[in-house]
């Protein structure tokens, strides 16, 4: 950077020093037609990257005599839409089954739920993939959460486990609530024992990751002061002389956003207790006269555990 005019300002010189790096698949890069954030007061959106360019998909065949379905390639938000509430229908029919009470993703109608919109959206986003391809300008992307790729790609197989994948364990808290300002609640994630840290197993499979989502009430449309009204904050912290939480790219606290992910990464000490904490920082309307619910998702190595600090047996670490 050098010194500008008489405006005070400063010039930037960019250098180009060879050709961008190569992503990891068409699907990394953004198209050069997709809508970035932010919103007006700061808030990161999108919240999630489908893809969305020469997607084939079905529609009617308006010149056949008879009513006939056809196929069609179309580019846009008509078409990454439907993939993210499709995913989203998905895991809403994965709860209805009872698969997240079987370690393996198989149905356990007995412990079938009705999940909450804030854990589909927490879950969705908890296994979302930073994306290592391109910008429109054929740039590298930022980290997440960003302007260009919110948290990530979607991929259901990092939020949900399923049969035929790597087994992972996906932990969730849903329809808790925070009342006051300052109130927290603390729970123990254990992880097993004996952790498989071979480089076989994908990252989501060998790693903690924790998302809090929650519905906040509404704010003032078109402001651009601050919108969020109900200000939550997740904290994950490891054992003692570990390293800190991963935030990605978010502010740290954040004060804009409902949405907040932290990650422990690989290697991970087995057996050994994490502390998850949610805490309210601003109330600015009681939900109710009840306060603030939110939803947990929570991902860690297969065998992990998950329970409310002050419950009986639920042994939690300072």
């Amino acid at each position: 950077a050098a010194p500008g005019g008489g405006g005070g300002g400063q010039r930037v010189l960019v250098q180009l020093l060879g050709a961008p790096p190569p992503s990891a698949g068409v699907f990394d890069n953004i198209a050069e037609f997709s809508s970035f954030g932010p919103t007006l007061d700061g808030r990161v959106k999108p919240d999630l990257i489908a893809p969305g360019q020469l997607i084939q998909s079905a529609m009617a065949d308006e010149e056949a005599a008879e009513e006939t379905c056809a196929v069609r390639v179309i580019s846009g938000t008509s078409m990454a839409t439907p993939f993210v509430a499709g995913g989203a229908v998905l895991a809403r029919q994965y709860f209805l089954e009872g698969r997240h009470m079987h370690p393996r993703g198989e149905p356990a109608p007995a412990g079938a739920q009705e999940p909450s919109g804030p854990l589909l959206k927490a879950v969705l986003i908890n296994g979302a993939q930073p994306m290592r391809g391109l910008t429109e300008g054929r740039l590298p992307l930022e980290d997440p959460p960003s302007f260009r790729q919110g948290w990530g790609r979607m991929q259901l197989s990092a939020s949900l486990p399923l049969p035929q994948e790597p087994p992972f364990t996906l932990l969730t808290v849903d329809y808790a609530r925070l009342e006051w300002e300052g109130e927290a609640n603390r729970y123990c994630l254990g992880l097993p024992p004996s952790l498989d840290d071979s480089d076989d197993a994908p990252a989501w499979a060998r790693e903690v990751t924790v998302t809090l989502a929650w519905h906040d009430a509404p704010g003032m449309p078109n402001s651009w002061e601050q919108a969020l009204v109900n200000d939550l904050d997740l904290e994950l912290r490891g054992p003692e002389g570990g390293p800190a939480a991963d935030r990605g790219a978010a502010e740290v606290p954040d004060r804009l956003n409902n949405v907040e992910r932290a990650s422990l990464r690989a290697p991970l000490p087995a057996g050994a207790r994490l502390l998850v904490e949610v805490s309210l920082h601003r109330l600015g309307w009681s939900q109710a006269g009840r306060g603030q619910p939110y939803a947990l998702a929570a991902s860690g190595p297969f065998g992990s555990t998950l329970c409310r600090c002050g419950a009986p047996g639920c042994a939690c670490d300072d």
